[in-house]
């Protein structure tokens, strides 16, 4: 009886563990379309690429110009990657019949909470590269180029740091589609005019 205890002994003081331990929430980006990204082209967003720091679920904290940290159980519901990808494609909307197409290839180079006095920033950051459609991919790009943004986000809780996360990413895909009317784009030229 008494190595019968002994056994369960552990098992049960896990389990009290996980009892007392805060459940991990879940988020994402807001996905509704701000209407803001008005582009003369269709814009495909093909990938969205990430460094390791941004590959983890857990959303980032940047303490200080070194250090960084992640929320304990405060995470995103799916990848960096993916989440960007749609809210960015969400941004420019369904292809539209008979105008001219670009590819957009991203690499998400910060999304993260700055902790700052008195609050908490949101920064963005990301590398865009646009391609005509049918380009092949040793054909120069037509457009790369560095966005970043940043605000002050309403309070430090992670919904609110989240939210304007989304924001930023609504305003660089306007800026974004600003820079695809400048392009110039002709259907079936191999560049721009």
């Amino acid at each position: 009886m008494k190595s019968r205890t002994l056994l369960l002994l552990p098992f049960l003081l896990a389990l009290a563990g996980c009892k007392s331990a805060p459940p991990t929430k879940y988020y994402t980006l807001n996905m509704e379309t701000s209407g803001r990204a008005q582009t003369p082209v269709n814009v495909v967003v093909s990938r969205v690429q990430v460094g390791e720091a941004l590959s983890r679920r857990d959303i980032m904290i940047k303490q200080s110009p070194t250090q960084v940290e992640y929320y304990a159980t405060n995470q995103w519901a799916a990848g960096l990657d993916e989440l960007v990808r749609q809210k960015l494609q969400e941004e420019f909307g369904l292809p539209r019949e008979g105008r001219p197409g670009l590819v957009l290839i991203a690499t998400l180079l910060a999304c993260e909470q700055i902790d700052v006095p008195g609050g908490a920033d949101a920064r963005v950051k990301l590398t865009a590269e646009l391609r005509r459609e049918e380009a092949s991919r040793y054909d120069a790009p037509l457009l790369t180029k560095i966005y970043e943004a940043r605000k002050k986000a309403d309070t430090e809780r992670p919904a609110d740091v989240v939210q304007a996360l989304s924001d930023l990413i609504e305003k660089i895909a306007e800026e974004i589609a600003q820079d695809t009317a400048a392009l110039k784009i002709e259907e079936g030229a191999n560049g721009t005019s």
